[in-house]
């Protein structure tokens, strides 16, 4: 059985305001070069258990996962349909945890109840597309207010 993928990333701001950029502005930092098609949205449409988490383009609406738990502003719980046969999935778990320094943000990615064949092989992926997905949210968020009450993008 291949570890979970762990990875760490603080980010300048309360948890509330970390949650918040990460579900509800995912579009806004989620980088151009991870996803499928170009000019796509990535949409989060819904709250709590059972939202889903959308590639929306001009002709086509492609899966990237479902919300299994929603406890705002401290977990995020998806099943993750990229990289993983129909009908199958991976866990991701989103917490966030506050700490002197703003927000740690913990994530663990994760084999399905029902393992994947391959998940040793796409977790290298993984490692590497969490990376930059976590790099992107944390250089998104230097740049916007650290206030959870202000919308993202107002100064």
């Amino acid at each position: 059985m291949t570890e979970p993928i762990r990875k760490v990333r603080v980010l300048h701001c309360p948890p509330a305001h970390a949650f918040r950029v990460f579900t509800e502005h995912v579009d806004v930092w989620w980088p151009p070069g991870h996803r499928r098609m170009p000019g796509s949205r990535i949409v989060l449409e819904g709250v709590g258990p059972g939202a889903e988490l959308w590639e929306i383009g001009p002709d086509q609406r492609l899966p990237i996962g479902r919300v299994l738990a929603w406890s705002p502003p401290d977990r995020l719980e998806l099943a993750w349909f990229l990289g993983a046969p129909a009908g199958l999935h991976t866990v991701v778990d989103v917490c966030f945890v506050g700490h002197d320094r703003g927000t740690e943000v913990r994530l663990e990615h994760r084999d399905g109840p029902r393992p994947l064949p391959n998940f040793g092989r796409t977790a290298v992926r993984f490692h590497k597309g969490w990376d930059h997905l976590l790099e992107a949210l944390q250089v998104h968020v230097l740049d916007r207010p650290h206030d959870s009450t202000q919308p993202v993008g107002v100064p």
